[in-house]
């Protein structure tokens, strides 16, 4: 389409719905939505994501979080670029209630074309972790990050995955993981069904662990 005020602007995202109700013994209802846009315009880009999950079994609420993420890259070669991000995460249900995370640090992007997009990135982090039990911790920490997706059959299927993978400096926890798996099927040029597995790991933390893992199977908005 014709872009009169900024011609090299590129922007591209999802938005996916999944939910889930069951009238049995127990009464369960599911809500997740998720979103992702990605906006590039000469030697930078912005990144903005975030989700909202849900669950209640006979009126009683099981899971109840979001979180909201915001990435800017500027490109300092073709491939190369520097990345700085800010993220935060609620959590009403789990002892770790809150994590606020500030980072930044350099990134390669290997390729970007139609058939799909891969990257890699390097970040120091300022993490700050709030428990319910009134419990604060805040820490620096190094983690390496990834986005990889790749159209499948003929552009009909996109294989997609993306995460952190991140390591204190000091003892407050052995490793954290957050990082998400699946595969997105075109019906329409807009319209799309996609099952996804998500996985958030925070493993040696003294105020206690969290595992967690979620699937999810629903429709999806695409441009």
């Amino acid at each position: 389409k014709p872009k009169p005020v900024v011609t090299d602007l590129q922007i591209k995202g999802n938005v996916d719905l999944a939910l889930d109700y069951k009238r049995a013994e127990t009464d369960t209802d599911d809500y997740n939505v998720a979103f992702k846009t990605t906006a590039r315009h000469g030697k930078w880009r912005h990144i903005g994501a975030g989700e909202y999950n849900r669950e209640s079994q006979d009126s009683v609420v099981t899971t109840d979080n979001y979180n909201l993420e915001y990435s800017l890259d500027r490109f300092l070669t073709e491939k190369f670029f520097w990345d700085g991000r800010i993220s935060y995460k609620r959590d009403k249900i789990e002892d770790l209630s809150r994590q606020r995370v500030v980072g930044t640090g350099p990134g390669y992007q290997f390729w970007d074309d139609e058939l799909g997009a891969f990257k890699l990135g390097a970040l120091l982090n300022r993490t700050d972790y709030e428990f319910s039990n009134g419990g604060k911790e805040n820490f620096y920490s190094v983690a390496a990050t990834w986005d990889y997706n790749r159209f499948l059959i003929g552009k009909k299927v996109k294989f997609f995955t993306n995460g952190e993978l991140g390591r204190p400096l000091s003892n407050v926890a052995d490793y954290a993981l957050d990082a998400e798996m699946g595969l997105r099927y075109k019906v329409t040029d807009w319209a799309s069904l996609n099952l996804k597995a998500e996985k958030n790991v925070i493993s040696g933390s003294d105020e206690g662990d969290l595992d967690k893992t979620r699937y999810t199977a629903g429709f999806g908005v695409t441009w």
